[in-house]
């Protein structure tokens, strides 16, 4: 998958092209244009989209499958700091900038360390910045054009090989790839083939909710974007697919299934739990509450509850069993329900802290500095951690 060919899928889906290059044109860029055909990857008919850039009088359709891979080597082209700048003058919805503006951090941040450099320095050339920024923006719009409330997605499917490049021969999936993979669930295939560009992996890596489906849902609508390159086996498409819940029910889309693994011990040491507590969270739990009870024959003891993934529950319970005293671990299924969340950088006159956003249909309820970054800054300053707080907050909202 690349930016073009998620955009692409959507609209097979039935995004109308027309909206979506009306709202791509709050963008303070003049120089494009974007056009959709219908087309044949081996044997499945998909929906091919490109964005054409006039530059110096000529115009150029930038190869979509390589997007990024060239990027640090352009010491000519747009900063990141400027492509930023150039996204949020677009005047976006607060879901649709913040989720491009977080597609664009997650690839400048995998490049930097590809490169061994910071995000700042970080330069696209001057096509292919245009062309990722009508990409990622497109991407992050699409999403809200057609009303998605949470996305979902099947473990990723990778190449293997290597590839000539820019820098040279490098293995699949490229540096900046799998840099943005990290933490994600990924399916190994035989394709000797790149099948995943930066550009993809970030629009995964930041729309995806949860990468298990949900269930009882309608299938309203399947579309397939197709890449450049001519592939047919497999045939080089990706598919999206459009669910809507049904009439009266509350809609699945916002929930997950997630799985809470409860015991109790009294025979437990305070060191013994806080170990326990610390592998818990190195495995991946999405949370660990440890509370003091009162146990059988009036024992003081512990209540272990652990949330986490569907995926990772037993894994978790062999790490119960294993570091605690306790016999067994009661478990079940449950559903909750999350605001979707976007993590930006903010600039402050102090530095730069990360703050969290929960968004609810697009809209941006909730602006949350990150503690970490707040008390770096307040140590470094000598200004309290409330007082850099409220800084953070408040430079954010300005900025929005």
């Amino acid at each position: 998958m690349a930016g073009d060919m998620f955009v692409a899928a959507l609209i097979d889906c039935g995004l109308d092209l027309q909206v979506l290059e009306n709202e791509l044109r709050k963008l303070p860029l003049d120089n494009f244009r974007i056009t959709s055909e219908e087309v044949k990857r081996g044997a499945i008919r998909a929906c091919h989209v490109a964005v054409h850039i006039t530059a110096e009088g000529r115009e150029q359709t930038e190869d979509r499958f390589h997007d990024h891979q060239s990027s640090h080597s352009h010491s000519h082209g747009r900063s990141y700091r400027r492509i930023i700048e150039t996204i949020r003058r677009g005047q976006f919805s607060p879901g649709t900038e913040a989720r491009a503006l977080a597609i664009f951090r997650t690839i400048a941040e995998a490049e930097a360390r590809v490169h061994g450099t910071s995000v700042e320095e970080v330069h696209f050339h001057e096509v292919g910045a245009i062309d990722s920024i009508v990409d990622v923006c497109a991407a992050a719009l699409a999403v809200e054009l057609l009303g998605i409330s949470r996305v979902t997605c099947s473990a990723i499917g990778i190449g293997r090989g290597v590839r000539r490049m820019a820098h040279g021969e490098v293995p699949i999936p490229a540096p900046a790839t799998a840099e943005i993979l990290l933490g994600l669930p990924v399916r190994r295939t035989e394709v000797e083939d790149e099948l995943l560009t930066p550009t993809g992996a970030a629009i995964l890596k930041v729309l995806v909710d949860d990468f298990h489906p949900c269930g009882d849902l309608v299938l309203q609508a399947i579309g397939y974007g197709a890449g450049t390159a001519d592939r047919a086996d497999p045939p080089n498409v990706v598919r999206a697919q459009l669910f809507r819940v049904s009439a009266g029910e509350d809609p699945c889309t916002s929930r997950e299934t997630i799985t809470v693994l409860e015991t109790q011990v009294d025979d437990c040491s305070g060191e013994i739990m806080g170990q326990a507590r610390q592998l818990l969270e190195d495995a991946g739990a999405l949370d660990v509450l440890i509370q003091s009870v009162q146990m059988k024959k009036n024992r003081p003891g512990f209540l272990l509850t652990v949330v986490a993934t569907p995926d990772k529950a037993s894994h978790l319970e062999d790490i119960i069993l294993r570091s605690t005293s306790t016999f067994g671990v009661r478990r079940h299924d449950t559903q909750r329900r999350s605001l979707e969340r976007q993590v930006v950088t903010v600039h402050t006159p102090l530095g730069g802290a990360r703050i969290k956003l929960g968004i609810l249909h697009g809209e941006v309820i909730k602006a949350t500095p990150e503690f970490v970054d707040c008390d770096r800054l307040a140590k470094a300053s000598g200004i309290s951690l409330i007082e850099v707080m409220a800084l953070v907050e408040r430079t954010f909202r300005e900025n929005r």
